[in-house]
């Protein structure tokens, strides 16, 4: 026998947030220190900074996607059960 599905909407709806919130902390941080100068550590650093900044900014998107999927999968998963339920007392 296959096992029942247990989605909880909610939760989905909390997790979406929650990647919202980190994606939102990605994209405001600063980060530390930046090396001026025309010293090759300087241009060392200067490079790792910027990949860095790449680096955030792509983690942010993925999440900012990663959000709009668990609230389409909850309104989705919703928006099924709700119209399931109310076929079902039409039915009954």
């Amino acid at each position: 026998m296959a096992e029942s599905l247990n989605v909880d909407p909610g939760g989905l709806r909390r997790a979406a947030g929650r990647s919202d919130d980190l994606a939102s902390e990605l994209n405001s941080s600063n980060i530390a220190g930046s090396a001026g100068g025309s010293q090759p550590t300087a241009g060392a650093v200067q490079s790792v900074h910027a990949l860095i900044s790449g680096v955030r900014a792509d983690q942010a998107a993925f999440l900012s996607g990663r959000s709009g999927t668990l609230r389409a999968g909850a309104n989705g998963y919703e928006n099924t059960d709700v119209g399931s339920a109310k076929s079902f007392g039409e039915t009954m």
